[in-house]
């Protein structure tokens, strides 16, 4: 085989290899930009409360304590430089693409100890529901509401 055949050769395969890597470098950046999986928002306060625009409710986990009861653990963060004081919150979980009005999956107060400026704190609480903590939607899936009810 002549040599200049060889050259030309191995130089359309490197092109074309360089051509088929550019192409799947390229995929997943469109596939991140349409994912199907919504974000999730933090949650906003609800009331006339001064302190609940300062408050965020995020990170939820669901699970099951030892007496089968489902257990909602949370960070609530202060988004003031102001310390908070201690605060009763209504916590309300609903399913993030249920439509406006409809049910909660669950309702629940936790007591949310005093709060320094910028503070973030992992809190936990019992919540009555009809669901077990195994039917309940991932964490992305759900949108808590809370308002907060004493000072």
């Amino acid at each position: 085989m002549p040599a200049w055949i060889v050259v030309a050769l191995v130089a359309l395969v490197l092109i074309a290899a360089m051509w088929a890597g550019i192409r799947l470098m390229d995929k997943p950046q469109s596939l991140a930009a349409t994912s199907a999986i919504p974000t999730p928002e933090p949650a906003k306060g609800m009331g006339s409360s001064p302190f609940a625009k300062h408050i965020e409710v995020s990170g939820l986990r669901v699970t099951e304590n030892a007496k089968k009861k489902l257990e909602v653990h949370m960070v609530v963060v202060n988004h003031s430089a102001a310390d908070l004081p201690d605060l009763n919150l209504n916590v309300v979980l609903r399913v993030a693409n249920a439509a406006s009005g409809s049910d909660p999956i669950t309702e629940f107060t936790v007591k949310l100890p005093a709060l320094a400026g910028f503070e973030a704190r992992d809190i936990k609480a019992e919540a009555a529901t009809k669901l077990r903590a195994y039917e309940f939607p991932d964490w992305q899936f759900l949108k808590p509401e809370f308002e907060v009810l004493s000072q």
